[in-house]
Protein backbone atom coordinates (compact mmCIF):
# COMPACT_ATOMS: atom_id res chain seq x y z
CA UNK A 1 0.00 0.00 0.00
CA UNK A 2 1.60 3.65 -1.00
CA UNK A 3 -1.39 5.36 1.40
CA UNK A 4 -4.20 5.41 2.57
CA UNK A 5 -6.85 8.77 3.41
CA UNK A 6 -10.01 8.73 5.77
CA UNK A 7 -12.63 10.69 4.11
CA UNK A 8 -15.63 10.27 6.67
CA UNK A 9 -15.65 9.71 10.29
CA UNK A 10 -18.74 7.73 11.63
CA UNK A 11 -20.38 9.59 14.30
CA UNK A 12 -24.28 9.03 15.88
CA UNK A 13 -25.27 6.79 18.49
CA UNK A 14 -27.16 4.08 16.48
CA UNK A 15 -26.21 2.15 13.77
CA UNK A 16 -28.45 4.12 11.07
CA UNK A 17 -26.27 7.32 12.39
CA UNK A 18 -23.17 5.82 11.75
CA UNK A 19 -23.30 4.79 8.07
CA UNK A 20 -20.93 7.03 6.68
CA UNK A 21 -20.40 4.89 2.99
CA UNK A 22 -17.97 5.79 0.18
CA UNK A 23 -20.68 5.97 -2.03
CA UNK A 24 -19.32 6.78 -5.39
CA UNK A 25 -16.02 5.90 -7.42
CA UNK A 26 -13.10 8.20 -6.82
CA UNK A 27 -12.66 11.31 -9.36
CA UNK A 28 -8.65 11.85 -10.39
CA UNK A 29 -8.00 15.10 -11.81
CA UNK A 30 -4.60 16.34 -12.03
CA UNK A 31 -2.29 15.91 -8.72
CA UNK A 32 -5.48 15.01 -6.61
CA UNK A 33 -8.02 12.47 -6.33
CA UNK A 34 -11.49 13.84 -5.01
CA UNK A 35 -13.94 11.25 -3.06
CA UNK A 36 -17.13 12.26 -0.87
CA UNK A 37 -19.13 9.80 1.48
CA UNK A 38 -22.61 9.71 2.46
CA UNK A 39 -23.38 11.43 5.96
CA UNK A 40 -19.88 12.45 5.90
CA UNK A 41 -17.93 15.13 3.87
CA UNK A 42 -16.09 15.34 0.15
CA UNK A 43 -11.80 15.50 0.33
CA UNK A 44 -9.43 16.19 -2.19
CA UNK A 45 -6.13 13.89 -1.39
CA UNK A 46 -2.53 14.57 -2.89
CA UNK A 47 -2.03 11.56 -5.00
CA UNK A 48 1.49 11.30 -4.43
CA UNK A 49 1.35 11.65 -0.76
CA UNK A 50 -2.04 10.66 0.58
CA UNK A 51 -2.29 13.72 2.54
CA UNK A 52 -5.89 15.61 2.47
CA UNK A 53 -5.14 18.95 1.06
CA UNK A 54 -8.97 19.89 1.82
CA UNK A 55 -12.54 19.08 3.18
CA UNK A 56 -15.81 19.99 3.30
CA UNK A 57 -19.40 19.05 4.78
CA UNK A 58 -21.08 17.72 1.99
CA UNK A 59 -22.73 14.71 2.13
CA UNK A 60 -23.92 13.08 -1.23
CA UNK A 61 -24.94 9.66 -2.00
CA UNK A 62 -24.91 9.56 -5.63
CA UNK A 63 -21.08 10.93 -6.36
CA UNK A 64 -18.90 13.60 -7.82
CA UNK A 65 -17.37 14.56 -10.56
CA UNK A 66 -14.17 16.92 -11.74
CA UNK A 67 -13.60 19.36 -15.00
CA UNK A 68 -11.47 22.39 -15.70
CA UNK A 69 -10.50 23.25 -11.94
CA UNK A 70 -13.62 22.35 -10.73
CA UNK A 71 -15.46 19.65 -8.18
CA UNK A 72 -19.17 19.50 -9.00
CA UNK A 73 -21.39 17.72 -6.01
CA UNK A 74 -24.42 16.37 -5.91
CA UNK A 75 -25.53 16.78 -2.13
CA UNK A 76 -27.94 14.37 -0.01
CA UNK A 77 -30.24 17.07 0.16
CA UNK A 78 -30.82 18.12 -3.38
CA UNK A 79 -28.35 21.12 -3.86
CA UNK A 80 -25.95 21.20 -6.41
CA UNK A 81 -21.96 22.55 -5.57
CA UNK A 82 -19.49 23.68 -7.50
CA UNK A 83 -15.84 23.45 -5.93
CA UNK A 84 -12.26 25.04 -6.73
CA UNK A 85 -10.56 22.17 -7.18
CA UNK A 86 -7.62 23.11 -5.33
CA UNK A 87 -9.51 24.72 -2.05
CA UNK A 88 -12.77 23.41 -2.21
CA UNK A 89 -13.83 26.98 -1.73
CA UNK A 90 -17.60 27.48 -4.04
CA UNK A 91 -17.83 28.90 -7.01
CA UNK A 92 -21.61 28.38 -6.76
CA UNK A 93 -24.83 26.73 -5.35
CA UNK A 94 -27.96 25.65 -6.94
CA UNK A 95 -30.54 24.99 -4.17
CA UNK A 96 -33.75 24.76 -6.31
CA UNK A 97 -33.81 21.14 -6.82
CA UNK A 98 -34.18 20.21 -3.19
CA UNK A 99 -35.42 16.48 -2.25
CA UNK A 100 -35.08 16.01 -5.85
CA UNK A 101 -32.65 13.01 -5.25
CA UNK A 102 -30.47 13.87 -8.13
CA UNK A 103 -27.78 11.69 -9.89
CA UNK A 104 -24.31 12.48 -9.79
CA UNK A 105 -23.37 15.38 -12.28
CA UNK A 106 -22.06 15.12 -15.66
CA UNK A 107 -20.15 18.75 -16.38
CA UNK A 108 -19.83 18.57 -20.34
CA UNK A 109 -19.91 22.00 -22.24
CA UNK A 110 -20.85 24.89 -21.02
CA UNK A 111 -23.15 22.90 -18.76
CA UNK A 112 -23.51 20.45 -16.06
CA UNK A 113 -26.32 17.62 -16.30
CA UNK A 114 -27.85 15.79 -13.25
CA UNK A 115 -30.76 13.60 -13.30
CA UNK A 116 -34.09 13.13 -10.72
CA UNK A 117 -36.22 11.25 -9.09
CA UNK A 118 -39.09 12.21 -11.08
CA UNK A 119 -37.52 11.47 -14.72
CA UNK A 120 -35.91 14.99 -15.75
CA UNK A 121 -32.49 16.02 -17.01
CA UNK A 122 -31.43 19.21 -15.31
CA UNK A 123 -28.80 21.82 -17.04
CA UNK A 124 -27.47 23.84 -15.20
CA UNK A 125 -24.85 26.93 -16.68
CA UNK A 126 -21.10 25.65 -15.18
CA UNK A 127 -20.41 29.23 -14.85
CA UNK A 128 -23.19 30.22 -12.14
CA UNK A 129 -25.52 27.11 -11.90
CA UNK A 130 -28.26 28.92 -13.25
CA UNK A 131 -31.38 26.87 -15.46
CA UNK A 132 -30.76 26.41 -18.65
CA UNK A 133 -32.86 23.60 -19.62
CA UNK A 134 -34.62 20.70 -18.85
CA UNK A 135 -36.07 17.70 -20.58
CA UNK A 136 -38.64 14.87 -19.23
CA UNK A 137 -37.50 11.48 -20.02
CA UNK A 138 -40.49 8.62 -18.65
CA UNK A 139 -41.82 8.27 -14.94
CA UNK A 140 -39.17 7.10 -13.28
CA UNK A 141 -36.18 7.83 -11.50
CA UNK A 142 -32.76 8.67 -13.47
CA UNK A 143 -30.33 6.03 -11.83
CA UNK A 144 -27.40 7.96 -9.96
CA UNK A 145 -24.77 7.58 -12.98
CA UNK A 146 -24.87 9.57 -16.42
CA UNK A 147 -22.35 8.57 -19.01
CA UNK A 148 -20.79 11.28 -21.82
CA UNK A 149 -21.76 10.21 -25.27
CA UNK A 150 -19.02 12.29 -27.51
CA UNK A 151 -19.01 15.43 -27.26
CA UNK A 152 -22.05 17.00 -27.17
CA UNK A 153 -24.30 14.23 -25.95
CA UNK A 154 -25.39 11.87 -22.68
CA UNK A 155 -26.82 8.54 -21.99
CA UNK A 156 -29.24 8.34 -19.05
CA UNK A 157 -30.66 5.11 -18.22
CA UNK A 158 -33.97 5.11 -15.52
CA UNK A 159 -35.64 2.92 -12.83
CA UNK A 160 -37.75 1.54 -15.13
CA UNK A 161 -35.05 0.31 -17.83
CA UNK A 162 -35.06 3.18 -20.41
CA UNK A 163 -31.88 4.60 -22.06
CA UNK A 164 -32.48 7.87 -23.48
CA UNK A 165 -29.38 9.29 -25.96
CA UNK A 166 -29.89 13.01 -25.68
CA UNK A 167 -27.62 15.94 -27.84
CA UNK A 168 -26.62 19.20 -27.14
CA UNK A 169 -27.12 21.80 -29.39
Amino acid sequence: MIWEASVAQPKGTTEIERIADITSLPVVDGPLVYAVAYQGKIAAVDRATGRVTWSRDISSYTGINAEDARVYVSHAGGAIYALEYSSGKTFWRQGALINRHLSAPLPMGGVVALGDVQGYVHFLEREDGAFAARLRTEDSPIMSQLSELGTNGLLVQTRNGGIYAISLK
